[in-house]
């Protein structure tokens, strides 16, 4: 998918999902429907675990996020 290469801040979509982009890929946080639970995603591949709160679930994606850009950066680059 094409993306939007700049990063943004958390914010609401009109779901109530909570959303931010980085390095264009877009991360996003939800609370399963009737449940007290929360998911998270990154490019709109969920992550396996759930969260008690928006906060972890937001935190989880980060560090993925984080992991996952590690992961394919050149050696020298970090």
């Amino acid at each position: 998918m094409n993306y939007l290469t700049h990063d943004t801040v958390w914010a609401e979509s009109q779901l109530g999902n909570s959303w931010r982009r980085q390095d264009g890929i877009p991360l996003i946080v939800g609370k399963h429907k009737g449940a007290t639970h929360f998911w998270a995603s990154i490019d709109h591949v969920f992550l396996k675990d759930v969260f008690n709160t928006l906060e972890e679930a937001m935190a989880a994606v980060d560090e993925e996020a984080e992991r996952r850009q590690k992961k394919w950066m050149p050696r020298n680059e970090y």
